[in-house]
């Protein structure tokens, strides 16, 4: 009877499997300068205007103290209004800046992940993926070219969460909830 690592590399070999690749990814190929949720989240509440006399920012970065995901979800989504929503160009830069500039320093892994040739998906908003496989981003926004990567039909990289450059694919709090139904 196969182990479940013999399954996992049949899938693999046979062209099958779907590799997701987290943050964690593009934390160890950017060389330390790709940030978690966590420092995501504080970036857009630093990054957002505030009015004088304003401390809206001090709670939300309070709120990241919390393991309480709806607390974290709850100041993503401030900083995300602040910024002007995902449809404001202020948002999109902030993403740019955020994520958008970040650059393979350490291609080792990425290297190994394409040696595998599976499918490929991400949770990342980074372009990392997408640039070193010499792919296009498709989120969410596109089901049938999500469904072209799932097929093989495609090599293209599912960022299941969104990209940085399509900004209302980007699903950084609950708001993008009522955008998409």
């Amino acid at each position: 009877m196969p182990t479940s690592l013999d399954t996992l590399k049949t899938a693999i070999a046979g062209g099958k499997a779907l590799l997701v690749c987290g943050a964690g990814v593009s934390r160890a190929v950017a060389g330390g300068a790709a940030q978690g949720w966590k420092g995501l989240i504080e970036s857009a509440i630093d990054a957002a205007p505030k009015d004088q006399g304003e401390d809206w920012s001090a709670l939300c970065k309070a709120n990241l103290s919390s393991k309480d995901c709806d607390l974290w979800l709850s100041a993503a989504g401030v900083a995300q209004t602040k910024l002007g929503g995902c449809t404001d160009p202020q948002y999109r830069s902030w993403l740019k800046k955020s994520v958008g500039t970040i650059k393979v320093s350490e291609p080792a892994l990425l290297d190994a992940i394409k040696a595998l040739h599976c499918r490929l998906a991400t949770t990342n908003y980074d372009g990392l993926l997408r640039a070193h496989m010499g792919v296009e981003a498709k989120t969410w926004r596109n089901p049938e070219s999500v469904a072209e990567i799932l097929t093989g039909e495609t090599h293209d990289v599912w960022h299941i969460h969104g990209y940085w450059d399509d900004p209302e694919s980007v699903i950084f709090s609950r708001l993008v909830q009522t955008i998409s139904g």
